[in-house]
């Protein structure tokens, strides 16, 4: 498809795009490679279509694929659709534990671009307890929250 469309054939990139949606379904990266296709031929609404299904796919599976939400989720933030992307990061957040390090990490980013400091710093703190609690092989991830969760304390003071 990336080839297809360096070659300008873009009605050929989409039809192959949307054979691996077909071919596989559950698979994250047809999807969110078509999405972009549309998106750039300024086609937003065949995008959220695209990514619809496949995240109603998504929830229809026995577990959750976060790591597959997260995708979709961060397409729409890289966009600047920031509450489109929320929404689907909120699909796999749970506030009791975490279901994905690198989700909450973003989501965490999200708040904090939408000027909610206040939840990126809840985030932060839940990740924080999770990553204590793994132990010594997940110190570099303690530190970095650590250090995150100081740089968004230190915004709060006047």
């Amino acid at each position: 498809a990336a080839s297809l469309t360096a070659l300008s054939r873009k009605g050929d990139a989409e039809r192959v795009l949307r054979s691996g949606v077909t071919a596989a379904p559950g698979y994250t990266n047809p999807a969110t490679a078509l999405a972009k296709l549309l998106v750039d031929q300024g086609r937003r609404k065949d995008a959220d279509v695209v990514l619809d299904a496949f995240v109603g796919r998504l929830l229809k599976a026995p577990s959750i694929d976060t790591y597959s939400l997260a995708a979709v989720a961060d397409f729409y933030k890289q966009r600047r659709e920031h509450a489109k992307a929320l929404a689907h990061y909120l699909k796999a957040y749970k506030k009791d534990q975490v279901t994905n390090q690198f989700l909450y990490i973003s989501l965490a980013q999200l708040h904090e671009e939408m000027g909610n400091d206040a939840e990126a710093i809840r985030i932060n703190e839940q990740l924080l307890a999770y990553f204590t609690k793994m132990g010594s092989a997940f110190d570099m991830y303690t530190k970095s929250t650590g250090d995150e969760l100081a740089r968004l304390r230190a915004k709060k003071r006047p």
